[in-house]
Parts: C-alpha cells; sequence; structure tokens
C-alpha cells in the first residue's frame, strides 16, 4: 500500500466534506431568498382577494 495513500485520501475526503457544506449553505440561502420573495410579493398583491369586477351586473327586472 503507498505510503501517501491516507493523507491523500483525508485530503479528499476534507475537500467533499467541504463541498457538502458549501452547498447545504447554497441551498439554505436560495430557500430563504425564495420564501422572502414569495412573502413580500403576497404581501403587496394580495393573491387571496378576488380580483374587482370590471363590469356591472346585469340590470334585470326595471
Amino acid at each position: 500500500m503507498p505510503a501517501e495513500l491516507v493523507p491523500r485520501a483525508a485530503r479528499r475526503g476534507e475537500r467533499m466534506l467541504r463541498r457538502r457544506r458549501v452547498a447545504r449553505r447554497v441551498v439554505w440561502a436560495v430557500l430563504v431568498a425564495a420564501v422572502v420573495v414569495f412573502t413580500v410579493w403576497a404581501w403587496d398583491v394580495h393573491p387571496w382577494v378576488p380580483p374587482p369586477t370590471t363590469t356591472t351586473p346585469p340590470l334585470e327586472g326595471w
């Protein structure tokens, strides 16, 4: 077994852990940004309120 195998494997493992940590942080940052953007949009647009009518209802019975 080569003598440099253990240090090389340790470096590779550290790189993998660092990449996973960075990827996890990026995913969380994107999720938090999406929640903030959605909250601001919903606060401004009020999608739960029905839109105002553009025409008047028909007038019957006159």
